[in-house]
């Protein structure tokens, strides 16, 4: 299956969307910041929203003015938008009932689908009486039922307690894997996005700014403020890198927490004054000085290290960045 995006433009009072022009082939995963404009691209997919400009192409075919109902495109949204007068049951038959497929298939479909989701127990209840696990569940058998060509999932775990998101995640990716839909996820959770996805469009500003596999996006951000987004702590000027000794071509650079090794003989060994320290759960957060730069490192446990420390680093390691 493939999708086309060609010059996709949307005006939103004083937010522009695009142009976006993406090709997708693969399930991907849009990952952005708040108010990057991830929401209205899946919706303008969707068919929720037209486009002021551009085309939409799957398959081959002009969906731009194709009604979204036409369109077998299933939308999971973030607070799951249940109908609160209809029980489980009536929910996830839907967008069947508008098809009209006939009683009996639509119950076989819905069984089926509760099945999978292990839901079964609920289709007679109420949704709100449903926790934020089960509203999950049913709001994704709605969009699975009707055997979507495309899947578009917005921000799937982000309403939910750490234990239910771990569980739904790993049910969702075997779910998946099942489905014969082009699956587009929209998430700003690196972490979570990291886990779900092999495919990544990094959409900041309104603007993809960086599409590509999984290592590639995360491993080369385009630039300090994608750095930022996704969790580089370590970030550089040219004459950071020359007070430790090193005089680089460009402006700014970054390195990986993974890449600083503490105690371990790297080609740059430095030595450095922990200024302070965190925790995190089964980890802690240091903050060394080293020559008047700060460098943080994540370790597993609790911090137990002298004052001073060694750590090393291989320059090949460190990411050239723009402005």
């Amino acid at each position: 299956m493939r999708l086309e995006l060609k010059g996709v433009e949307k005006n939103l009072g004083k937010f522009h969307l695009g142009p976006i022009n993406l090709d997708i082939d693969e399930n991907i995963v849009i990952l952005g910041p708040t108010g990057a404009g991830k929401t209205t691209l899946l919706e303008i997919i969707a068919g929720f929203i037209k486009p002021d400009k551009g085309r939409i192409l799957f398959m081959g075919k002009d969906f731009t003015n194709i009604p979204p109902e036409k369109r077998r495109i299933g939308l999971l949204y973030q607070d799951y938008q249940l109908f609160p007068h209809m029980n489980v049951r009536k929910n996830i038959s839907y967008g069947l009932r508008m098809s009209n497929i006939g009683k009996e298939n639509i119950e076989k479909s819905v069984e089926e689908i509760s099945i999978k989701l292990g839901i079964m127990n609920l289709l007679d209840r109420n949704v709100y009486n449903l926790s934020g696990g089960e509203k999950q569940r049913v709001a994704l058998a709605r969009a699975l039922v009707i055997e979507p060509q495309i899947l578009l999932l917005d921000e799937p775990f982000s309403a939910l307690d750490e234990e239910t998101k771990h569980t739904l995640m790993d049910e969702v990716r075997k779910i998946i894997d099942d489905v014969k839909s082009l699956v587009i996820y929209v998430m700003h959770d690196q972490e979570d996005a990291y886990l779900m996805g092999k495919n990544f469009a990094i959409l900041f500003g309104g603007k993809i700014v960086s599409v590509g596999k999984r290592d590639d996006v995360f491993r080369r951000p385009a630039n300090v403020a994608i750095a930022k987004f996704l969790g580089y702590k370590n970030i550089f000027t040219r004459e950071d890198l020359k007070s430790i000794g090193l005089d680089l071509e460009g402006e700014y650079f970054t390195i990986d927490e993974k890449d600083i090794l503490i105690n371990e003989n790297g080609k740059i060994k430095l030595k450095g004054i922990v200024e302070g320290y965190e925790y995190l759960r089964d980890k802690s957060r240091i903050t060394i000085k080293v020559n008047g730069i700060k460098i943080e490192k994540k370790v597993d446990g609790i911090f137990s290290f002298e004052r001073e420390i060694k750590i090393s680093f291989d320059p090949e390691k460190i990411i050239p960045l723009k402005g």
